[in-house]
């Protein structure tokens, strides 16, 4: 496929990996040691910067349990080990495959868009009814 793969093992060295290198694609074990792979896939998809982040996750369980699981933390795929090489290229080619990756979260989106806030002159309201209060901004 001709990837180049950045190695993590456990939670603080992959976190220090998104932060130091452009990733395109993350592939978690959920059984990562110290913190679990749900635990980091849920930092990910808490940072803006990397929140469309294709997330790949795997596990020896694989039961549905964990599927529901790894999708609640904001996983795309699922993969159950063992797995062959053949498998996790298909996952991979199909996750860049999709377009836009995956949309932000309602509360990111929540998020950037209170960060974004340009107040607006009251001469542009069209009627002293329709001028917002001081607290809507805050309060929508």
């Amino acid at each position: 496929m001709g990837l180049d793969v950045l190695e993590a093992g456990h939670y603080d060295a992959a976190a220090s990996h998104l932060t130091a290198a452009h990733v395109d694609l993350v592939c978690i074990d959920v059984g990562l040691p110290n913190k679990s792979g749900y635990e980091l896939c849920e930092h990910i998809r808490g940072s803006l910067r990397l929140a469309e982040l294709p997330i790949l996750m795997t596990s020896e369980h694989g039961n549905s349990g964990d599927m529901a699981q790894a999708e609640n933390a904001g996983g795309n795929a699922f993969l159950h080990k063992p797995f062959s090489m053949r498998q996790l290229a298909q996952c991979i080619e199909s996750l860049f495959a999709v377009t836009p990756r995956i949309p932000l979260s309602f509360e990111l989106q929540l998020r950037a868009s209170r960060a974004l806030v340009i107040p607006v002159p009251i001469g542009a309201w069209s009627s002293p009814s329709r001028v917002p209060s001081s607290n809507a901004a805050v309060n929508a």
